[in-house]
């Protein structure tokens, strides 16, 4: 999915990286539960994290996935079906272009107020998933480096 485009790993939200904050009410479940309203076309087929959401239909849980949320959609081959008519299209192209975009600044301004914040410790399951990821990944090589 990652080499046709139709993927992407998310590894910090808002600056808060994924990896030691994931478990129910973190930024890595807020993502998530985020990710699960997008609908039609937009839904992805695949959320991989360490969580799995009962309910759902496309969020599954995987040890390599303590430090990144993978969302995967599925193009559809051949023609798309859309929400939208062809003037619909049309009408929406033409407005969206009439819109100016906005001027973002490049630096907080005089009036930000500066948080700081403590890294929190990866907990004891974090841990072991990063372990399982490591020997994932050391099999992978020794395996390629084997030939098969």
């Amino acid at each position: 999915e990652h080499s046709s485009g139709s993927a992407v790993d998310i590894a910090a939200v808002n600056g808060i990286p994924i990896y030691g904050h994931q478990g129910r009410g973190s930024i890595t479940d807020k993502t998530v539960r985020e990710l699960l309203t997008l609908q039609g076309t937009m839904k992805p087929h695949q959320i991989i994290s360490l969580m799995q959401y009962q309910g759902t239909d496309n969020t599954f849980a995987m040890a390599d996935h303590y430090d990144h949320i993978h969302v995967g959609f599925r193009p559809d081959g051949g023609e798309q079906s859309s929400a939208l008519s062809a003037a619909q299209w049309d009408r929406l192209v033409n407005r969206l272009g009439q819109i100016e975009n906005p001027v973002v600044a490049e630096r907080p301004s005089r009036f930000s107020v500066i948080v700081k914040t403590k890294p929190r410790a990866a907990t004891k399951t974090h841990r072991r998933a990063r372990a399982a990821g490591k020997r994932h990944a050391r099999a992978n090589h020794a395996r390629r480096r084997s030939g098969h």
